[in-house]
């Protein structure tokens, strides 16, 4: 899925382009750049060699770099500040500029045959169907029917439809504390006594809710890859000083 070669980006994505959908029949639009050859066949015999023309024709698309899937910053910061008896404090990671693949999204986007089975939520009430015919996406395919996966042509044949910025911010731990009042104290014979909350990975903004970029580092997932992301979990806690 990737177009390397001299001055270019390691991680120069390589992919076809989604065109949207041909409201007459249902199927999938992709970008084509017309050639001499193309016209050969008889193919786009209305257009002009070097247009860029959608063609419901899968095997007649191009690829088309996509921009790196690297980002340009990787970083993270932290806060923390008291007011009287509370305080708080807290740590962001965060990633800004890159590109995206979810091959999980790529492979069952249309896969309505598998309902149930990693199907993405966007598709209900977004498919053509003859009286939904402005839907974002092509009509759903059943089984082993044509377009069920991104692959369906050979490794890596995605489209950007599965492309996504790989910006985002998240925050890794948040903690909130109180520290109790002396006459308290007294009476247990403390120092001092603080009660706190702390819930790691309680949200993480991304550009497409589903989608966390934090899987891969250089685009996406390889098929049947295994990753278990950050749990979001909810403790408590006291801290006693005699």
């Amino acid at each position: 899925m990737y177009l390397r070669g001299e001055n270019k980006d390691f991680y120069n994505l390589y992919l076809y382009k989604y065109a949207g959908v041909d409201q007459t029949t249902g199927l999938p639009l992709f970008n084509a750049t017309v050639t001499q050859q193309d016209k050969n066949a008889g193919f786009f015999a209305d257009e002009s060699v070097g247009s860029i023309v959608s063609t419901t024709n899968y095997t007649l698309a191009d690829r088309y770099e996509m921009g790196s899937a690297i980002p340009k910053f990787i970083g993270g910061f932290q806060t923390s500040f008291q007011y009287r008896n509370f305080d708080l404090s807290a740590i962001f990671s965060f990633q800004l500029g890159g590109k995206f693949l979810s091959v999980e999204y790529g492979n069952h986007l249309y896969r309505a045959g598998n309902i149930g089975n990693a199907l993405s939520q966007e598709l209900v009430g977004n498919t053509w169907t003859p009286e939904n015919r402005d839907a974002k996406f092509p009509m759903a395919f059943y089984g082993d029917t044509f377009f069920t996966g991104g692959s369906t042509f050979g490794a890596w044949q995605y489209s950007d439809m599965a492309l996504f910025d790989a910006s985002y911010l998240n925050i890794r731990n948040i903690a909130i504390g109180y520290t109790l009042k002396n006459s308290i104290l007294e009476r247990i014979q403390a120092k001092s006594l603080r009660v706190y909350a702390s819930p790691p990975n309680i949200a993480r903004l991304t550009s497409t809710s589903g989608i966390d970029p934090r899987m891969s580092l250089v685009g996406g997932m390889e098929v049947g890859a295994a990753v278990y992301l950050p749990m979001s979990t909810f403790s408590v806690g006291l801290n006693v000083n005699f």
